[in-house]
């Protein structure tokens, strides 16, 4: 699975700047679904490694979605160009596409063939999109903020587990309502490969990036035993030989914090390359949860891996912060689980500003 496209978004005091690949102003009142999403994209096949996929972002934009020739359902401003896009490799079953967020929130879908569907609260405030037998394509999605002038930090989720399925895949959302997990199955290798495609996605992320922190849903482990491959102090658990996640760096930054937040309370480790090759692991920084600083950055590829101690796996939030701090990842995702409405949007945390920019120095964790 691979994200290819940038953040295309910063957050300035009081106002959001939208940093697309072609002017905004010659596009305010159209939407671009061929346009590089503003979050990022995922390749998809039945069935989902990790499901469901799990993406922070900012609704929003600048174009009343109503006033468009679309759907008569279509509400909520949005930006032009898409905010995420999906590519099924196959067709699906079902295809659910869901927003929790801490606001009134909508959902734009344009599918292939140009064939749209919204929705506006779908449960309670947060949008909910059911497609029933989506073919193979793009799959681009708009989040747009009811309130114009409303830029709302929440998490899209998107699954192919319809209503009252049996067992999913992501442990996360299964011990919320009591259902069955699939376990996970991992290729068996012996050595970490960070030429290989980034199994949870890829993100190019700028100076200044929002939302800080960036989150996106992660499950740790795998079959190779780290501590054997000499990568350094701390380099240990077990991980897949692919990285995780890949993070695209712009340009250079003078820190940045990575963290995982085990939500199954396993006991977790990261393994960190960056752009020279350098590994930066650790274990345990926060009770048994992992977290490295990295300081003076150059721009570049930076690979993550998540580890588990123990042969095993860990579902759980990986959370990369450029503001000094360490990265606040949520304790929990909004009571939903793929399989009943989105709930709860109140209970996702606010995206933060960062009040100061991070000092250079020091040396890797």
């Amino acid at each position: 699975m691979k994200l290819t496209n940038r953040v295309a978004r910063t957050l300035a005091i009081g106002a959001l700047t939208l940093t697309l690949g072609a002017s905004l102003a010659a596009a305010q009142d159209v939407l671009t679904p061929t346009a590089e999403p503003n979050f990022g994209s995922v390749p998809l096949s039945t069935p989902f490694r990790l499901d469901p996929f799990v993406v922070s972002l900012l609704s929003g934009g600048d174009i009343d979605a109503s006033t468009l020739s679309l759907d008569d359902s279509c509400r909520g401003y949005v930006s032009p160009a898409p905010d995420f896009r999906v590519t099924l490799e196959s067709p699906a079953s079902s295809l659910r596409i869901f927003f929790a967020g801490a606001g009134d929130t909508t959902l734009v879908v344009s599918g292939p063939n140009n064939i749209t569907t919204c929705n506006d609260d779908g449960s309670g405030l947060d949008p909910l999109v059911d497609l029933v037998n989506p073919v193979a394509g793009d799959y681009n999605i708009w989040v747009g903020s009811y309130s114009e002038g409303a830029f709302i930090p929440g998490y899209l989720m998107i699954s192919e587990q319809p209503a009252g399925a049996g067992p999913m895949q992501s442990a996360i959302l299964a011990n919320a309502v009591g259902a069955n997990a699939v376990d996970p199955q991992i290729p068996v290798s012996t050595s970490l490969d960070p030429d290989a495609a980034a199994t949870f996605g890829e993100m190019a992320l700028a100076p200044g990036f929002t939302p800080d922190p960036f989150t996106v849903d992660i499950l740790s482990g795998g079959e190779v035993n780290v501590s054997l491959l000499s990568l350094g102090a701390g380099c240990i658990g077990y991980a897949a030989a692919e990285p995780d996640f890949s993070l695209n760096l712009s340009g250079a930054f003078p820190q940045m914090t990575i963290g995982f937040e085990s939500l199954d309370n396993l006991d977790t480790t990261l393994i960190v390359r960056d752009a020279a090759g350098q590994y930066t692991c650790n274990d345990d920084f926060n009770g048994t949860d992992p977290q490295v600083t990295l300081n003076n950055l150059a721009a570049g590829q930076v690979d993550v891996w998540v580890g588990t101690y123990a042969d095993d796996f860990s579902d759980g939030v990986l959370s990369v912060s450029a503001g000094g701090a360490a990265p606040i990842a949520p304790t929990a995702l909004p009571n939903n689980n793929g399989q009943t409405p989105v709930t709860g949007a109140t209970t996702v945390p606010p995206v933060a500003i960062p009040s100061a920019t991070p000092q250079a120095g020091g040396t890797s964790k």
